[in-house]
């Protein structure tokens, strides 16, 4: 098992989305920021992806209990068509608002 897979692991807590809020989880000094987002057709899901790796820190997509890489562009495919799909950054609390403006037109209202 690799360090990326055990850090998801023990920082795994169930949550459900709130519509078009974010929540902040406190773990260790970084934060869990999640946004319900919504990933229409193949061209916003590559989008979507390529601002991922934009970013420098780990971005999630978690459907139901299932976390995928958002920085995979497999991962985001097998998902996109889902109705409550919620992205989770593990960053810390002053990339908050950076990240909101970044996915803006992803992020469900």
């Amino acid at each position: 098992m690799s360090e990326r897979e055990k850090d998801k692991l023990t920082r795994f807590k169930p949550e459900l989305p709130d519509q078009g809020a974010a929540r902040n989880t406190q773990e260790g000094g970084r934060g869990m920021i999640t946004f319900p987002v919504n990933l229409r057709d193949v061209n916003e899901v590559i989008d979507f992806v390529n601002l991922a790796n934009k970013i420098d820190c780990d971005v999630d997509l978690k459907y139901g209990s299932c976390i995928y890489d958002a920085k995979s562009v497999i991962s985001a495919m097998l998902i996109s068509a889902a109705h409550s799909i919620v992205m989770q950054v593990h960053a810390d609390r002053e990339d908050e608002l950076m990240i909101k403006e970044r996915f803006e037109k992803y992020i469900c209202a």
